[in-house]
């Protein structure tokens, strides 16, 4: 399989998706009351196909100055004691990630539902950004997947998301319900110091990470400071938390079209991402479009198959392979109780 630089600059949508992500920047740093866009690098170059082309706000470059070095990286002050506090980025034995996901949540899903089966996780020090915040934090504090699954249909079945073509305002309050119904009461005891959850603190969108919660209440509030995309979750552009302002842990991915050093632990982690199947076929943007049900389903078989054939030629050994507990070859059991859920 080709390196993912290299598959994105060959797709023919990655014109189109440098300019959605220049437009962000763009919509972002007005947010932010940093500078805007150059006017005259502002047009699209016909001539050249290329993408247009915005002039980076410099507190926008100081912090990937930042982040291009996982060593510099800092964890949010933590409330509790300081014999606690967060250990470097790649101390851990074996690292999972998550990466921002949206709608894609449930194709992370599907592929944590196979990795879980065949690996013990019990150990593993999880990274996540925006969605796959949630993921992480089902992870580690020990949540059953497939009633996830089951739970997002009941919510989403109450809140008549299925009927509606305008969902502006309307995930917000729905993340936030499906945490609260699967978290367990100690969910922030199993997570303090082993789930990292990425934020974008504003102004600057330098990219932090969390690891410590002095409740379960405010473990939620990092995930939904992590997942919270401007307007779309609530209607608000920011998030607070612990007296910051944040917004989607993963922005600076989606705007640059790469994994966070974060996220990647130098290679040291095996990162859950979407857009690395080649048999999804997608817009960028399709992370913020609802799915039906049926479709969420079919993503969730999706991710799964996916973490099937990574694992049978190999791809989940250099990370997890101390860690393994079924054989890559026995997958057929929970491969049909994936395929009985969607055809349910």
């Amino acid at each position: 399989m080709a390196p993912y630089a290299q598959r994105r600059a060959a797709s023919p949508m990655a014109s189109r998706l440098r300019n959605q992500r220049a437009a962000t920047l763009w919509l972002l740093s007005a947010l932010s009351a940093v500078p805007g866009p150059d006017p005259g690098m502002a047009g699209i170059e016909a001539a050249t196909g290329g993408a247009s082309r915005w002039r980076l706000p410099k507190l926008w470059s100081r912090r990937r100055a930042v982040v291009s070095t996982p060593e510099k990286l800092q964890p949010l002050q933590e409330p509790m004691d300081t014999s606690a506090v967060s250990l470097p980025l790649d101390d851990a034995e074996a690292i999972v990630s998550c990466a921002g996901a949206g709608i894609f949540v449930f194709w992370q899903l599907g592929a944590l539902k196979y990795i879980s089966t065949h690996f013990d996780l019990s150990n593993v020090t999880l990274h996540g950004g925006s969605a796959g915040a949630v993921l992480s934090t089902f992870i580690a504090s020990g949540v059953d997947l497939n009633h996830a699954v089951r739970v997002s249909y009941d919510i989403g079945m109450e809140a008549r998301v299925w009927d509606k073509w305008n969902h502006f305002g309307l995930f917000g309050p729905l993340i936030r319900q499906w945490l609260e119904i699967l978290l367990p009461p100690d969910a922030h005891i199993r997570c303090t110091n082993r789930i990292r959850i990425l934020l974008t603190r504003v102004p600057g969108f330098r990219q932090q990470y969390v690891s410590q919660f002095a409740s379960r209440e405010e473990l939620i509030d990092a995930v939904m400071a992590s997942v919270h995309v401007p307007f779309f979750l609530n209607w608000k552009p920011l998030k607070s938390f612990r007296g910051a302002y944040y917004m989607d842990g993963t922005l600076d991915d989606f705007v640059s079209g790469e994994n966070s050093p974060i996220l990647g632990c130098n290679g040291k982690a095996f990162i859950v991402d979407y857009y690395e199947d080649p048999k999804l076929t997608f817009n960028r943007l399709d992370f913020l479009r609802l799915k039906t049900h049926k479709q969420v389903l079919h993503l969730v078989a999706y991710g799964h198959r996916y973490a099937r054939d990574l694992d049978m030629n190999g791809g989940l050994d250099p990370c997890l392979k101390d860690l393994r507990v079924v054989p890559s070859g026995e997958t057929a059991r929970t491969q049909t109780h994936v395929r009985s859920e969607v055809k349910a």
